[in-house]
């Protein structure tokens, strides 16, 4: 059980980061010209 805990914090840890980079990717392309 705390396995998959620890497994599960990772997982909602990963899913932000991924919103995090694709946040930054349509920054970027607001800002090109």
């Amino acid at each position: 059980m705390k396995l998959q805990r620890r497994n599960s914090s990772e997982d909602k840890i990963r899913k932000l980061r991924r919103m995090i980079q694709i946040a930054d990717s349509t920054k970027n392309f607001d800002r090109l010209p």
